[in-house]
C-alpha cells in the first residue's frame, strides 16, 4: 500500500490511499468505517476527509500529493528504542516480553494503532537494555509517539525478519492436554499449532510463557477486546487449567 498526503487543506484533514489491485487486507480506516474485515479486490482511491470515508474511483489522475516515506535512518533510530525491550532484530530474551521478528505487518500495525489509541492493556514495563536508569514506560506511551507512517514502516521491517520460538521449560502433560484444546478450539484461527504468519493473529507458537499468562489474563479479565464473537465465546468458556494448559503447549512449541 502507497500513502499520499493532500497538499491542500488543514494538515491531518485529508489522507489519500492508492489500492492497488491486489489482495488487500483494510487497515484500521476501513474497521472504523464498519467495512467487512476480509480480503477484497480493490483498485479504488480511498478519500478519508474530517473523519468521512468515500470511495473513489480511481480514474488514472492522482491530485496532488506529497507522498512521505520514513527515511531509513528514522526507521533505525526507532528499532533500536524496540531492541531496548523486545531484544536484538526482534527476538526477546525477556520471559514478559514477546517476540515480534516475523509476525504480519498487518498483525504488527493493527496492536501498535490499539497501543496509540489506548485499546489494548498499557502495562508498565522497565527497559531491559540501554539506560535501564529511565523510569517505567508502556507501549501506550511509545506507541503514542509514532506518526502512521512510522508505525506502517516499523511492521514491514519486523514482519521481514525470521522469527525464533523461545528456548524455555514446560510441563510435557500438560502441552499434551493444551495441544488437544488448540486443535478443539483454536486451529480454524491461529492455523499450525498458532505459528501460521499468514492468519494475521500473531504468533503464539514458541512465544514466552510470561507473556502469554499475561495476554491471556487480560483476555480473561475483558482489559483486551476480542475481536472475534466466537473466539470470546470459546475463550470465556475455558477453565484456568485449560488455559494453563495451551500456554505450555505454545511454549512447548520449540
Amino acid at each position: 500500500m502507497i500513502e499520499f498526503r493532500s497538499a491542500f487543506g488543514t494538515p491531518g484533514n485529508y489522507l489519500f490511499r492508492v489500492l492497488p489491485e491486489l489482495r488487500y487486507k483494510p487497515r484500521r480506516p476501513f474497521l472504523d468505517a464498519g467495512i467487512p474485515s476480509k480480503e477484497t479486490n480493490m483498485n479504488k482511491l480511498v478519500c478519508i476527509c474530517s473523519g468521512r470515508l468515500r470511495l473513489v474511483p480511481l480514474l488514472g489522475v492522482l491530485f496532488a500529493a506529497c507522498w512521505q516515506p520514513v527515511g531509513a535512518q528514522e526507521l533505525d533510530e526507532v528499532t533500536k528504542e524496540c531492541a531496548e525491550c523486545h531484544g536484538d532484530n526482534g527476538i526477546s530474551t525477556e520471559k514478559d516480553v514477546p517476540t515480534i521478528a516475523g509476525m504480519s505487518a498487518f498483525y504488527l500495525e493493527e496492536q501498535l494503532l490499539a497501543y496509540k489509541d489506548e485499546e489494548r492493556p498499557c502495562h508498565k514495563t522497565r527497559y531491559r537494555s540501554g539506560d535501564t536508569s529511565r523510569p517505567e514506560t508502556t507501549m501506550c506511551e511509545i506507541a503514542a509517539k509514532l506518526d502512521e507512517d512510522t508505525i506502517t514502516a516499523l511492521a514491514e521491517h519486523y514482519a521481514e525478519l525470521p522469527y525464533a520460538p523461545a528456548k524455555q521449560e514446560f510441563d510435557a502433560a500438560k502441552a499434551a492436554e493444551g495441544k488437544s484444546i488448540h486443535r478443539r478450539s483454536c486451529e480454524k484461527c491461529h492455523a499450525d499449532g498458532g505459528s501460521d504468519v499468514d492468519d494475521d493473529a500473531g504468533l503464539l507458537a514458541g512465544q514466552w510463557r510470561g507473556y502469554l499468562e499475561t495476554t491471556f489474563r487480560d483476555f480473561k479479565n475483558g482489559d483486551r477486546e476480542m475481536v472475534e464473537e466466537k473466539m470470546k465465546e470459546k475463550f470465556d468458556a475455558l477453565t484456568e487449567e485449560e488455559m494453563e494448559a495451551l500456554i505450555h503447549f505454545y511454549a512447548s512449541e520449540q
